[in-house]
């Protein structure tokens, strides 16, 4: 496979890239990578099913049984995870080499899903670009469709911000949601829109993860999926949706997204997988916290609306800020 790497590089940040999947490989911040990846493209192709710092589409998280509806016509998508479609099916983005162009302080990578890829109806043109601005990396997504489609494009970085391989459970978050989505045994959406008060869902104050674990961890909930694997509802009221703080390094990264929800998923199928820097990876080593509409928002109609329209233009962006 013919792929590149590509490095961006300022007074804050050292970042690399490769077009495999529109990839994030690496995140220097305050001399620790805080990014969960592996030591060559093999590993990425390896764990393909992990997703590792990769672009997800044509749409992201689950789509249940695979099938949705749009415009009277019912589409059947590839299956691969469970009997439900998952972040874009056999072959996604992830896995895909995207055309790629190198600025001073941007990449912009690019691809074209053809009609009927996955099964998914209309030509798909996608773009992300990564741009460094100081403490800050910036995600800006563009795409467009020449027919009615559906799409949910997200980013699966893993982070741990201390940089090694001690679980994220003593890492503080906090997120700016005061609803969640609960799942069923299959981590489907459920349909439901619940309160987090009192719940594993409760971080609306910061918090080390390990808390709500401990005492949450006999809840149906957390037994679904050995964990978080869950959909918050962001308020979008603050110019802060998500904070994730390494309580070791000191290292806290703010996230802000015109995305209305946030998956938040916290490692929990992670098993001996031997990362970058002779690091290995068990449960609950890192987490990824994924900017995105609503999982199985093709059967809900009161969840966010992943219809693309022909000929419009959409866009999105998520804005990471490292601290110390």
């Amino acid at each position: 496979m013919n792929y590149n790497i590509f490095k961006l590089k300022n007074n804050f940040i050292t970042a690399t890239f490769t077009d495999y999947g529109a990839r994030i490989l690496s995140l220097v911040v305050y001399g620790k990578d805080v990014l969960f990846g592996f030591e060559n493209i093999n590993g990425y192709i390896e764990n393909a099913d992990g997703y590792h710092g990769a672009v997800c589409g044509r749409f992201a998280n689950r789509i249940k049984d695979g099938k949705f509806c749009l415009n009277g016509k019912t589409y059947q998508l590839n299956k691969n995870s469970s009997g439900q479609h998952l972040h874009g099916g056999l072959n996604g983005f992830d896995k895909k080499i995207w055309d790629s162009k190198l600025n001073e302080d941007s990449i912009t990578f690019s691809y074209i899903s053809q009609n009927g890829e996955e099964n998914y109806p209309g030509s798909f043109n996608v773009s992300i670009t990564y741009t460094l601005d100081e403490n800050r990396l910036r995600l800006d997504y563009k795409y467009y469709s020449d027919k009615d489609t559906i799409a949910n494009i997200t980013n699966h970085a893993y982070f741990n911000l201390d940089g090694d391989n001690n679980s994220i459970l003593d890492h503080k978050l906090m997120i700016n949601a005061d609803f969640y989505t609960p799942i069923d045994e299959h981590i489907i959406p459920t349909g439901e829109i619940l309160k987090v008060n009192n719940s594993l869902f409760d971080f609306r104050e910061l918090k080390p993860i390990r808390e709500n674990f401990d005492k949450f961890s006999d809840t149906e909930q957390f037994k679904f999926a050995s964990g978080i694997d869950h959909n918050f509802v962001l308020n979008k009221m603050e110019d802060c949706d998500c904070v994730l703080l390494g309580t070791k390094s000191g290292i806290k990264m703010t996230i802000k997204t015109d995305r209305q929800g946030l998956q938040v998923y916290t490692g929990n199928f992670m098993n001996n997988l031997k990362g970058k820097n002779g690091l290995v990876y068990d449960k609950h080593s890192a987490i990824a916290l994924e900017t995105q509409l609503f999982p199985a928002s093709t059967s809900f109609a009161h969840f966010t609306d992943p219809v693309i329209k022909k000929g419009k233009i959409y866009k999105s962006y998520t804005v990471l800020e490292f601290d110390k």
